[in-house]
């Protein structure tokens, strides 16, 4: 099934893209006045153009998933995240733990390996339209998951008592 905006979600394979400058123009208006001091501070002090390129272009990479619109594609081997520099893949059997955000998902790593500690966890990004579709992004994400939800089994009765 697709819908308007391109977005696809079927029952294998779970498709969108989100622009989080879209989505979030003030954090953008921010991050572009202290992009452009940083900038204007940086050509003042070095008066070096190619110092200043090479400084706006480390800007632009390492704000590329927030100034690019990012592509996520979810199915039952993973998660893929494309963004303009390109693509990275992670299988659902590296990711230990989940949050829910009011703008994202968060599958988190186990932190066994160098790089796990350094990328501690992939956003889903929830995207404006359709509404239901952020539903589907997180049955479609822990679904796969594997995880034991430790909020599962709270009930009112297993709340500890206050005895001394």
């Amino acid at each position: 099934m697709q819908d308007d905006d391109g977005t696809t979600f079927e029952d294998d394979v779970l498709e969108w893209s989100v622009h989080l400058l879209r989505i979030k123009p003030q954090r953008g208006a921010g991050a572009g006045a202290v992009a452009a001091l940083f900038l204007g501070l940086m050509y003042w002090g070095t008066q070096d153009l190619a110092m200043l390129a090479v400084a706006t272009l480390a800007l632009v990479v390492a704000l590329n998933s927030f100034l690019f619109p990012l592509r996520y594609r979810l199915d039952h081997e993973g998660v893929k995240l494309r963004t303009i520099l390109g693509s990275q893949e992670f299988k659902w059997r590296r990711f230990k733990d989940y949050h829910e955000h009011p703008d994202c998902l968060e599958l988190s790593f186990g932190r066994r390996d160098l790089r796990s500690r350094i990328l501690r966890a992939v956003y889903l990004y929830f995207p404006e339209e359709p509404a239901d579709m952020r539903t589907h992004i997180v049955r479609r994400a822990l679904a796969e998951f594997r995880y034991d939800d430790p909020h599962e089994n709270d009930d009112i009765d297993s709340a500890p008592s206050n005895e001394r």
